[in-house]
């Protein structure tokens, strides 16, 4: 696998000329294009590959990993220090960088707040923008309402997908290099039973099933967000049907023994006609 973001004549990413003309040079001469999106498969296409050699196969998730469990709430959230047990979870897993749209997911965490929802924000991982989302927290006085969770292992974080009552990434696009490729977080979400709000960016709509594993939304559209959330929180039957949907979903077209046969077989019919 390789990266195809530095190949782009105005990437940000740090490519030396050469290399850079050397990658779009393979591209161009490779037999055969894997891409994890149609997104992805679309910016491929615009570096000069021929259509036909570009195949788009997801990414994908152990779904006997990643599956819905009987966990003990509070004894979680205690064993993390979080507060309000009672109140209702929105979840995020994510690198802490700008594009991830977690500023806008603390506002809406604050408005929300503010309306009288009874909520808390948990959110899974670590990265260069964690001051900056401390300094929301502590402006909007949301410490006992938004928790950063660091150092989570797989184990712990598919007891958190379990716990949870919405996963909610708000993912935008900095730029057309700049931009999620694909969204696995949203299938380890869907396969835990859990219905997700998704930024509309990138290759996401490939990983959410808009209106049926969770909702596509505008990243910048902070009312739809709200709503979308708020949504699921009132009617929870629908949202345990997305979240199954989603379930469902992930079994069938996102599991790894599927798409790596669909790739054998691409492959393979490759090989035969050379």
């Amino acid at each position: 696998g390789a990266d195809i973001l530095g190949m782009y004549p105005n990437s940000s990413h740090p490519v030396h000329p050469i290399v850079k003309f050397l990658g779009r040079l393979a591209l161009r001469r490779a037999a055969a294009l894997f891409a994890v999106s149609n997104y992805t498969a679309e910016k491929v296409r615009e570096l000069g590959v021929e259509k036909h050699k570009i195949k788009v196969f997801p990414n994908g998730v152990d779904y006997h990993k990643f599956r819905r469990l009987k966990v003990r709430k509070a004894e979680l959230l205690n064993r993390y220090h979080v507060q309000h047990h009672d109140a209702a979870i929105l979840l995020t897993v994510s690198q802490f960088n700008q594009r991830k749209g977690i500023d806008t997911a603390i506002n809406i965490v604050r408005d929300l707040k503010e309306a009288g929802h009874n909520i808390i924000y948990l959110i899974i991982g670590s990265g260069e923008a964690e001051a900056d989302m401390i300094g929301l927290i502590e402006k909007y006085d949301l410490k006992d309402r938004v928790f950063i969770l660091k150092g989570i292992d797989d184990e712990t974080l598919i007891q958190f997908y379990n716990i949870s009552d919405v996963f909610l990434l708000l993912s935008r696009q900095a730029s057309d290099v700049n931009v999620e490729g694909f969204g696995i977080v949203f299938l380890e979400a869907n396969a835990c039973g859990l219905p997700v709000v998704a930024g509309n960016s990138g290759g996401i709509p490939d990983a959410v099933a808009d209106g049926k594993s969770g909702f596509l939304v505008d990243p910048l559209d902070t009312q739809q967000i709200r709503e979308k959330i708020i949504y699921l929180l009132q009617h929870p039957a629908e949202a345990k049907q997305m979240g199954e949907y989603g379930r469902k979903r992930v079994e069938t077209n996102y599991n790894w023994p599927k798409i790596t046969q669909d790739m054998l077989v691409h492959l393979n019919g490759i090989v035969k006609k050379t």
